[in-house]
């Protein structure tokens, strides 16, 4: 199913993750920075951050293996030929190209802004009688750098239904 849809951007890919990574990680320190009741160290906070979002890249990456078994599935698993299937071509193509991404990217939120917050919660001074304003702005930074996110995935996601609903 459209398996040479993606070719294209395959070169792209990794150095695509590693400016978003570096985006990711520069957004989160500023608005942990500005929001910050307590003067942080630039350097402790960088840091903190780096290390922070790299333990939930790992988690993020083990996460991945059972959706990527999930994607051939759909896309292979059902045998879902159009010209002999065609409802369950539909289906994997609608499950595949437009839920499965956001439910993974709200997942992966989720797990994300979470364990970052548990771990910047002892790395980083904070004051104890609120601890929940570095809970906010670790939820905010996220809000913010998944928008980001979003972005390519809503691209990926325009991109694939012109190719699915251009098809002939």
């Amino acid at each position: 199913m459209l398996a040479d849809a993606f070719i294209p951007f395959t070169p792209i890919l990794p150095i695509a993750q590693v400016a978003l990574f570096v985006v990711i990680v520069v957004v989160e320190a500023l608005v942990i920075r500005k929001y910050s009741e307590v003067a942080i160290s630039a350097k402790r906070l960088w840091i903190s951050v780096t290390v922070a979002n790299i333990v939930t890249t790992l988690i993020g990456i083990a996460l991945v293996f059972p959706l990527m078994r999930f994607e051939m599935w759909l896309a292979f698993g059902w045998g879902s030929q159009y010209r002999q299937r065609p409802v369950l071509w539909w289906l994997s193509c609608i499950v595949y190209g437009f839920l499965l991404p956001y439910t993974f990217l709200i997942f992966c939120y989720i797990v994300s802004w979470r364990t970052e917050f548990a771990l910047l919660a002892r790395w980083l001074p904070t004051r104890p009688d609120n601890i929940y304003v570095l809970k906010s702005r670790t939820l905010l930074a996220h809000r913010i750098t998944y928008g980001i996110l979003a972005l390519p995935v809503l691209t990926a996601s325009l991109w694939y239904a012109t190719v699915l609903f251009g098809r002939s």
